[in-house]
């Protein structure tokens, strides 16, 4: 029975490994042909790949969503080759992902699912930074703040049921996720810092609230462990600060 089982989740597994691929394939048509009709064409692909077969296609439309819109928007402000194929196999595998999650194709899908609100929140973060950010700056913060929020009341209703915590409580902690997020988009980008490292900045923080937020809904929250985020995230912003050409 438990190698029939395997058997199965390997089938399926590389049902998704096909999907991702054809992600990157229509990545490429877009990126090679950059026309409404090509936007189209992925993002009519990409909504096929994920709502076949019908499976709580509800559970995880936040993610595909913001993947999409988020890949589409990255892709579009670069034209170097490297960060491009970089974008194309991140934003593949993270579609990998959602499928998984998505069809119950992994195991510790909790885990996977936390892993998957980091990879969209870097994906808002990382689109605010490429963004001319000299105009509509409140309209483009209330934008990130709303994307961060989805990521996240999803990653909450999805998980966490047995938690005692009620979805208002959720929204909440989701909210306050995504307020501290959008808020570091602009407190970061007042420093003299490029945008990788200015989005770097952004996630590590952001990122550690989230989980510390993932603790407190576990109930295993502890002064421990605030000190041990505390710790590392100076460290790590030591680090970037560290290795950062700045450009006053």
């Amino acid at each position: 029975m438990v190698i029939k089982l395997k058997s199965v989740f390997r089938d399926q597994r590389s049902v998704s490994v096909l999907k991702a691929l054809v992600f990157v394939v229509l990545f490429w048509i877009q990126r090679a042909h950059p026309a409404i009709l090509s936007m189209a064409l992925f993002i009519i692909g990409v909504g096929i790949l994920y709502l076949y077969p019908s499976f709580q296609n509800e559970k995880n439309l936040s993610s595909i969503t913001i993947l999409v819109v988020a890949t589409l928007f990255i892709s579009g402000k670069l034209s170097i080759p490297l960060p491009l194929i970089v974008t194309a196999l991140i934003s593949a595998a993270t579609f990998y992902v959602v499928l998984n999650i998505k069809n119950v194709r992994i195991i510790q899908r909790e885990r996977w699912q936390s892993i998957l609100a980091i990879a969209l929140t870097y994906g808002i973060i990382l689109s605010f930074y490429l963004s001319d950010t000299s105009h509509f700056v409140s309209a483009k913060l209330a934008l990130a703040f709303t994307g961060i929020f989805l990521v996240y009341r999803e990653f909450f209703y999805n998980h966490f049921t047995e938690s005692g915590f009620s979805r208002a409580e959720k929204v909440i902690y989701a909210g306050s996720i995504a307020f501290i997020g959008s808020q570091l988009l602009w407190i970061v980008g007042i420093l003299p810092l490029n945008t990788l490292n200015a989005a770097n900045c952004a996630l590590l923080i952001t990122a550690s609230a989230s989980s510390l937020v993932e603790e407190k809904l576990r109930g295993q929250l502890k002064i421990q462990t605030i000190l041990l985020y505390l710790t590392v995230v100076i460290t790590l912003l030591f680090v970037i600060f560290g290795v950062t050409k700045w450009s006053l």
